[in-house]
């Protein structure tokens, strides 16, 4: 019987690590505007958010966390995505709603579009 809620238990935790590990990720290139920030990177889902509910909004929130540097003059509600092969000038229209599941399939030389606001600083010194 002991060895029985051993093996039980065992597993629960088998199953957590994959569920943790099967996190998907997302490839991003972060814009100013219409001005390139960076390289393109990885940023993962996180493990508390279910697959199916993994949507642009969640993504802007994790973008944000991943380049809080970067992007530490607004909020993720700021961040406008599109989808990737978009190219400036960035349409809001084109955007892609933040209710919308994050699309699969994006690489290193596909990544979504992610666009924040300009800093406030002179233009010229994010250039």
């Amino acid at each position: 019987m002991l060895s029985q809620v051993s093996q039980q238990q065992q597993q629960q935790q088998q199953q957590r690590s994959a569920s943790i590990m099967s996190s998907s990720s997302v490839w991003v290139q972060l814009y100013y505007e219409d001005i390139t920030k960076g390289r393109p990177t990885s940023v993962r889902k996180p493990a508390e958010v279910k697959e199916s509910d993994w949507d642009i909004d969640d993504l802007a929130k994790e973008v944000k966390k991943e380049r809080a540097v970067a992007l530490s003059h607004c909020d993720a509600a700021d961040l406008a995505v599109y989808p990737h092969g978009t190219t400036p000038p960035f349409l809001q229209d084109k955007a892609i709603d933040p209710g919308d599941h994050v699309p699969p399939g994006t690489t290193s030389k596909n990544p979504l579009i992610v666009v924040a606001p300009a800093p406030p600083q002179s233009r010229d010194s994010w250039r």
